[in-house]
């Protein structure tokens, strides 16, 4: 069964998607979960991408795919540290060839503000 690992901002995954995804995937989180205790093909660990812990995953699971989901996903204000969180995720991936690192994030990571005209009319970025 393939194993995918979910860092990030996880607790932005409901119970029901997590169980969904482990219908087909064998699921490592990283990070606080919304599934209450370990289900079938789920397993959670309470660290971060910044933890020793973190970097034990990686030897003992062998992850075809990872998952960051940034802090700002939900408009929120992102993570402390984030940027240091996702430079070790891209580390590990690269230490254990991990073949997909996907990044779940909004323009709002982007620290993107819309400009507006004097009559309230979108202002177009050139």
């Amino acid at each position: 069964m393939t194993e995918i690992l979910i860092c990030g901002c996880t607790e932005l995954f409901t119970e029901d998607a997590l169980l969904r995804l482990a219908e087909e995937y064998r699921v490592v989180i990283a990070g606080p979960s919304a599934v209450s205790g370990n289900q079938k093909h789920i397993t959670a660990y309470k660290t971060s991408p910044t933890e020793e812990k973190f970097r034990q995953l990686f030897d003992v699971y062998s992850f075809q795919t990872i998952y960051y989901v940034s802090g700002y996903t939900d408009g929120g204000n992102g993570l402390f540290g984030e940027t240091q969180q996702l430079e070790q995720v891209m580390l590990e991936c690269s230490r254990s060839r991990v073949d997909k690192l996907v990044v779940f994030s909004t323009v709002d990571s982007q620290n993107y503000m819309a400009s507006y005209g004097k009559q309230g009319e979108l202002l177009k970025v050139k």
